[in-house]
């Protein structure tokens, strides 16, 4: 089985150009990006998240896949009312219980795929209030985000199981 594959090598796009759909999904992403990088460095108030409203579909939905294998829903969000909340309390300085990534390398890869914008991560560890959790090597992990009519219907964060034990230290 499989076999068959040989005969049509699978073959990455060497395409520069995104196409109108990529272009419009990074437009979108970018605004978010700018928005939150401006809360949390304290240059804007957080409500200018308000201007984010355009940019977000009313049936969001977020996910985060290992604190919700853990039972942990701080970062699943249904819907547009609730995405809007909960930007407002988690992503500003000085929030309670916001998890901070240490020594962050934001970006590291990003991947333009239709509607579709996958970007990789890795940090040294992460913090939430007091409690540091720093695994040798690291953490890297993934988001995907899903863009429907240029505006954010689904983000997920993939992240390793294998900090499993070390998330439940931080969230204890």
């Amino acid at each position: 089985p499989g076999h068959f594959i040989s005969h049509a090598p699978l073959k990455m796009s060497d395409k520069k150009e995104l196409t109108k759909q990529e272009a419009e999904s990074k437009k979108c992403l970018e605004t978010i990006f700018g928005t939150w990088g401006a809360v949390m460095s304290g240059k804007e108030k957080p409500d200018a998240y308000d201007k984010l409203s355009d940019f977000i579909c009313d049936d969001i939905v977020t996910s985060n896949s290992l604190l919700d294998k853990m039972g942990i829903k701080d970062h699943s969000w249904n819907g547009k009312k609730e995405y809007m909340e909960n930007i407002k309390a988690k992503f500003v300085p000085g929030a309670k219980g916001t998890v901070q990534a240490l020594d962050l390398k934001f970006m590291v890869e990003v991947n333009y795929c239709g509607p579709i914008i996958t970007i990789k991560n890795e940090a040294s560890g992460i913090k939430r209030g007091s409690k540091e959790y720093k695994p040798e090597g690291g953490i890297t992990w993934h988001q995907v985000w899903v863009f429907k009519g240029g505006k954010l219907w689904k983000h997920i964060d993939i992240e390793d199981e294998k900090h499993e034990a070390g998330y439940k230290e931080l969230w204890a």
